[in-house]
C-alpha cells in the first residue's frame, strides 16, 4: 500500500538531495562538463544513498 509523502518527508528529501549535490557533484561539475562525461561512481553513490 502506498502512502502520500508528508511535508516532513519532502523536506528531508530536499535536504538530502541538496547535500548530495553540494558534496558529490558541485566540486567536480566543471571537470565533468569539460569532458562531457559523468562518472559511473556518481550514479553508484546516489544509489547507495537511496
Amino acid at each position: 500500500m502506498q502512502t502520500a509523502a508528508t511535508a516532513e518527508d519532502i523536506t528531508h528529501l530536499q535536504s538530502s538531495a541538496q547535500r548530495f549535490v553540494r558534496q558529490e557533484v558541485a566540486p567536480y561539475l566543471a571537470d565533468w562538463e569539460a569532458v562531457e562525461v559523468f562518472p559511473r561512481s556518481l550514479y553508484t553513490r546516489a544509489a547507495e544513498l537511496g
